[in-house]
């Protein structure tokens, strides 16, 4: 007998892992979750906001400096576990689940599954850091566009109204926010964790 699943996965994200961040929709799916896999980094936020879930931390990834897991790694793991957990299943994000180096793969993998999914978007994790820290990412005339750059890439010469976001992804969002803001402010272009 097949069992018809009647809710979706919630694919949440968790923002910069700032409790005070969280979205209202993402508090309520984690306190209603029965399982929440979620990336490493966030883990004090999954127990505190689903106690009562089972927790599956999904570590860093060992080949890497960096906190998410290589996605070609990772996706049929938390696919299945997500799969096999029915009601109440969650994936929590690092970020916005859109921009996750492993959202669209395991949202894919769901799918191909037969799994119905829903994202439950979160502060990009980068644009919070530099907002808590106080640099500009939209702010006229000073700036009018962001660009976010992966962890590890060189930032471009600098471009007037335009500001950058980079985040090395090694420490929490209190460090990292603390380093920014000693290194920028409104009228600067840049500003590094």
């Amino acid at each position: 007998m097949t069992t018809v699943r009647t809710e979706p996965v919630l694919l949440v994200g968790g923002g910069p892992g700032d409790p005070d961040l969280l979205t209202l929709r993402a508090e309520a799916a984690l306190a209603a979750a029965r399982v929440v896999v979620t990336d490493a980094t966030l883990a004090d936020l999954a127990a505190a906001f689903a106690p009562r879930a089972d927790l599956t931390f999904w570590p860093r990834d060992p080949g890497s400096e960096h906190w998410f897991p290589r996605p070609e790694r990772s996706v049929g793991s938390v696919a299945a576990v997500l799969a096999a957990a029915g009601p109440g299943a969650v994936r929590l994000y690092l970020g916005d689940p859109w921009l996750h180096p492993a959202f669209a793969a395991e949202a894919a993998a769901l799918t191909a599954g037969g799994v119905t999914w829903e994202a439950v978007p979160g502060p990009a994790a980068a644009l919070a850091l530099a907002a808590t820290a106080g640099v500009a990412v939209h702010h006229r005339p000073v700036s009018v566009c962001v660009t976010l750059l992966p962890p590890g890439e060189e930032l471009p010469p600098a471009v007037p109204g335009r500001t950058f976001v980079t985040d090395d992804g090694t420490t929490r969002f209190g460090q990292r926010s603390a380093l920014m803001a000693s290194g920028g402010d409104v009228r600067t272009p840049e500003a590094r964790s």
